[in-house]
């Protein structure tokens, strides 16, 4: 338990370091406002995430954020696959009628257009 304690308290301690150098190698002032908001955002959850796995949260967030993941790679998949059946495939039927011209009839071949 005490090391589970004193690596989590490392963990901090170089986070703050690492952001401290990051910000001094900033040169804008309006770039380090927006490094300490999401720094601040970051601190937060290093500081909450032994809470969360003490009390169980955090494998329900995993899980969430997991499904979440999926239903957005679904998503995402699906769309690509409606582009294609859409766009591509008629696209491509055409130029190869179009490439194929008098010959299929000539052959008699035919080509299913659904």
């Amino acid at each position: 338990m005490l090391e589970a304690v004193y690596n989590w308290i490392k963990n901090i301690a170089f986070y703050m370091l690492l952001v401290t150098a990051f910000l001094q190698i900033v040169p804008d002032e309006a770039y380090r406002k927006y490094i300490r908001f999401f720094s601040g955002l970051m601190l937060i959850m290093l500081l909450v995430m032994p809470i969360f796995k003490i009390t169980g949260l955090y494998e329900g967030i995993s899980l969430t954020m997991e499904r979440t993941q999926d239903e957005r790679s679904k998503k995402e998949i699906e769309g690509t696959v409606r582009k294609f059946e859409e766009e591509i495939i008629p696209q491509l039927q055409e130029e190869y009628n179009g490439a194929k011209g008098g010959q299929g009839a000539a052959a008699g071949m035919a080509v299913d257009e659904e």
